[in-house]
């Protein structure tokens, strides 16, 4: 029987932060001795070719969505699972889960021996605003919650200024390696001379990830530094209208553009090795919000000098001047210049790569899961 589930309607092969998260808390978990058993959508197929530690339990009618099916599907499962759940610890990852506990809560007793939850900062926002459901029923279910996680300050400040309550349950932490493993060798380092400047951006092709305002900035760039730029972005295109416009925009721009969809953990692993710099722009859009971003951790740990905006929780990742450049989300002038310094500068991108990789290095998952999950 396992000793912790992991819920999530978020999984490779198609997963943002939270997913990820969940990756990484249930592969340090497994390693550091715990048994795992993760819930997955039904759209991970048993022959997925990751080879988990842990065990997978493919929910087939849950499509991964956050709607009422998708959670009517959870909560089912999980009131079937009841004996098997109350000498676990029960972690949820991601909101659909959430949601699922705070109705499923109002009628069943406590069934679980610790309950810890993630929350990433947008569903923060989103239960703060909702007086008739999402207020009551979270600080409710909060309440019953051991630990309650963050990844960033930002997230901190957002959830203890609305229940500061909660402060003694509350860890703030992120990571980047797993126990044992070792940053990747550097294959391709930045050489002076080389005419090309390969710049990626990861994540999936949506407004609030602010792909528009980094081809704005490209689009700004002086004609021949603009031509000695290769473009690179990848992700889900999940807003096909926004990704059209990106299309329109990228005329604009005399670099090479290219968007690749969604890639294998393989092929985005080679992308990361073949960049020169790492941008994510993300901008304010609605209550959705930059929780911190792990792409930033997983550029640095390559070596990459990271070019981002000040909003969410992006600081507690990108230090200005030290591993990277930040500007404000209006500012596109500072954005272009701090570009622009970037194309520029091989010896600045290696200093800043350098230091991210060392920022990396030191930071673990398995210090975030050991004030999750103490051992008994």
């Amino acid at each position: 029987m396992a000793d912790v589930h992991i819920l999530t309607h978020e999984f490779r092969p198609k997963r943002g932060g939270a997913g990820v998260v969940c990756e990484k808390i249930a592969e340090t978990l497994t390693r550091t001795g715990k048994e795992v058993t993760v819930w997955v959508p039904g759209y991970v197929s048993e022959d997925t070719v990751f080879n988990p530690s842990y065990d997978v339990r493919i929910l087939r009618r849950l499509k991964g969505t956050r709607n009422f099916p998708c959670l009517f599907v959870t909560a089912r499962e999980v009131a079937a699972s009841r004996k098997t759940l109350r000498t676990a610890d029960i972690y949820l990852g991601e909101p659909g889960p959430i949601a699922v506990f705070m109705f499923l809560t109002l009628f069943l007793p406590k069934f679980w021996k610790r309950l810890v939850i993630t929350l990433h900062g947008s569903e923060i926002l989103r239960y703060q605003k909702s007086r008739w459901w999402g207020r009551p029923l979270f600080k409710r279910l909060a309440a019953k919650a051991d630990k309650i996680h963050v990844l960033s300050s930002h997230n901190e400040k957002l959830l203890l200024d609305w229940l500061p309550k909660l402060r003694s349950k509350l860890v703030r932490g992120y990571g980047m390696s797993l126990p044992g493993e070792k940053l990747p060798q550097i294959e391709k380092g930045n050489v002076p001379n080389q005419k090309k400047v390969k710049l990626l951006c990861v994540a999936r092709i949506h407004p609030r990830k602010g792909q528009k305002e980094l081809l704005k900035a490209v689009a700004s760039l002086a004609p021949e530094i603009q031509k000695q730029l290769d473009v690179l972005f990848v992700g889900q295109f999940v807003k096909d209208r926004y990704y059209k416009e990106l299309l329109e925009q990228a005329k604009n721009c005399l670099a090479k553009i290219e968007f690749t969809g969604g890639l294998s953990d393989e092929l985005l692993e080679n992308s990361y090795q073949a960049a020169d710099i790492f941008a994510l722009t993300s901008v304010p859009y609605g209550t959705s919000v930059e929780g911190l971003g792990l792409v930033y951790l997983e550029a640095a740990k390559h070596g990459l000098p990271l070019l981002a905006n000040r909003i969410g929780g992006v600081g507690d990742v990108v230090i200005h001047g030290k591993n990277g450049y930040l500007s404000d989300p209006d500012d596109l002038e500072t954005l272009s210049r701090n570009l622009d310094i970037l194309i520029r500068n091989p010896l600045i991108r290696g200093q800043l790569g350098d230091e991210g990789r060392k920022m990396v290095g030191n930071t673990t998952w398995e210090s975030v899961t050991s004030k999750l999950f103490p051992r008994d």
